[in-house]
């Protein structure tokens, strides 16, 4: 979560015990009385099955022509055919397991080609598996190209936001955004493109960086009209044209101009209320473009995007929507960013404040500057002006049961939330949600609560941190019938300590597709 302005935090104003003001230690192990214990073995992890076929080698990964990231080491495994063989791959010795497979992290060949030879007696085996390197450093490639241009396709942002262009092309060249008006924009070189890999983990020492053959150049644009390219293939925001009381439909076409009869051009409805609105339209001007010079050579390409500008004035809601055929335990899942993993997940019914659109997801807003982006098919837009989800929150109770135990928060409209975990303890924001908590009871309640407390860290974040006597051992979060939101703290269970493993179900990750694990 991002760092917000001084937290205003509410005191408890009332509890069933006093609590101090720092959490209780957990409690010390409780030593267990002298008896006499039966010394068990323990078994060892069962082994891989011997195999002992015709050598065959076989290479998993890298797959044949792949490219490489990384010029240095690099993973390479396999197998032998035969747990019998022993193996070397470009001179290095290679260990070799019961099964015939292997694993080893060796340099990557300056050729790209590794050589691998297997024996087992008199039986040899010898197999070339090539794969791309990247290039060398040098000088990077002559004249002007412009190999990416972001952002693409639909995007929304309210009135004066600043939108980011970005051009990946070549180093030391003049890059400018020209406007439909004539007006350009320079854009400033930003430097090398460097991603990390996975490989750089396992790197001693950092790898040489070779000479960039493609830099970025960025420049912040505000948004000031609603724009519409004549490109067809370009998608076009799902929140274009949106105004106070209209109601969304699964899609917003844009007609283009139609012909009525020779030397007369009549223009749809659609494209009358966009001019009306403010929009500039492909067919009314030039369209934004990218001039990338270097010398005297100069390359252009159009800015291929619909954007659409929102009016702050008319707020915009959503409701998490499951397709059809998803399964019963549906969510739809929020990102920091339109890319990267998921941070969020809610069930269906959750209420969200839509403020922007990029790549197939809509931006919601959470609290202040906190956004999160979840994808446009899975929400149903409400009517345009649909103030914000927001809940004064008036109560917040524990109900234990033999399994768990349930935080329960009486809400009304299902808000979003987030669950952030520690050792011994959670913390749930409720976003949207005001706090008018007179009581909060967690005392002698439960022997598994160490202590509990809520505060207001921000005008729309209720919280709630719990603090248990044993570690997190699991917890849910839903809704019920009422709408009332559960986060349910699930009981650790008892551990017989001569076998600690009984009653307990282990699922053993297998790796990742498509070679899996040895």
């Amino acid at each position: 979560m991002r760092p917000s302005a001084l937290p205003l935090t509410l005191a408890l104003a009332a509890v069933v015990v006093p609590s101090a003001c720092a959490p209780p230690a957990p409690p010390a192990p409780v030593p267990t009385p002298p008896m006499e214990r039966v010394e068990r073995p323990r078994p060892d992890l069962p082994q891989p099955p011997a195999v002992d076929g015709p050598l065959r080698l076989s290479v998993a990964y890298p797959p044949a022509g792949a490219r490489l990231a990384v010029r240095d080491s690099n993973f390479i495994f396999g197998a032998t055919g035969s747990g019998q063989a022993t193996l070397t791959i470009n001179g290095a010795p290679v260990q070799v397991a019961p099964n015939g497979a292997f694993l080893a992290y060796l340099p990557v060949p300056a050729d790209g080609v590794y050589r691998l030879w297997a024996g087992r007696g008199a039986d040899t085996a010898a197999s070339a598996h090539r794969v791309e390197i990247p290039a060398t450093g040098g000088p990077a490639p002559s004249g002007a190209r412009i190999t990416s241009i972001t952002p693409a396709g639909a995007l929304a942002v309210r009135t004066g936001e600043g939108v980011e262009i970005a051009v990946r092309g070549t180093p030391g060249a003049r890059v400018r955004l020209v406007l439909p008006d004539g007006a350009s924009l320079a854009l400033v070189e930003s430097g090398a493109l460097a991603e990390p890999t996975a490989a750089d983990d396992f790197r001693a020492t950092p790898a040489p960086a070779p000479r960039p053959s493609t830099v970025l150049y960025q420049a912040l644009v505000p948004a000031k009209a609603t724009w519409i390219t004549r490109d067809s293939a370009v998608a076009r925001p799902r929140l274009l044209g949106l105004t106070a009381g209209a109601t969304p439909p699964e899609s917003l076409p844009l007609p283009s101009a139609v012909p009525a009869r020779a030397g007369e051009r009549v223009l749809s409805p659609r494209v009358q209320q966009l001019r009306t609105q403010g929009a500039v339209l492909a067919s009314d001007t030039a369209e934004p473009r990218i001039e990338l010079a270097l010398g005297n050579d100069t390359v252009r390409r159009p800015l291929r995007i619909n954007l659409a500008v929102l009016d702050p004035a008319v707020p915009l809601a959503g409701v998490a929507q499951p397709p059809a055929n998803a399964p019963p335990d549906w969510a739809v899942r929020g990102r920091v960013d339109v890319a990267g993993p998921f941070h969020y997940f809610w069930p269906p019914g959750t209420r969200f404040h839509i403020t922007g659109e990029r790549a197939g997801m809509y931006r919601v807003q959470l609290a202040g500057n906190l956004h999160a982006w979840v994808p446009t098919s899975d929400i149903r837009l409400l009517a345009a002006g649909t103030p914000p989800a927001g809940v004064e929150i008036g109560a917040a109770r524990f109900i234990p049961q033999p399994e768990y135990i349930d935080l329960r928060i009486p809400l009304g409209e299902r808000l979003p939330f987030r669950v952030e975990e520690s050792e011994y303890g959670l913390t749930l924001d409720v976003f949207g949600g005001i706090s008018r908590v007179n009581f909060f009871q967690y005392g002698t309640l439960d022997p598994l609560i160490a202590r509990a407390g809520w505060s207001q860290p921000q005008d729309s974040v209720f919280r709630v941190q719990v603090e248990l006597t044993q570690p997190v051992w699991g917890y849910d979060v839903r809704f019920d019938g009422s709408d009332a939101l559960l986060l349910r703290i699930r009981r650790p269970p008892a551990i017989d300590p001569e076998e600690p493993q009984r009653g307990l179900r282990i699922a053993v990750d297998p790796g990742h597709p498509p070679a899996g694990a040895m």
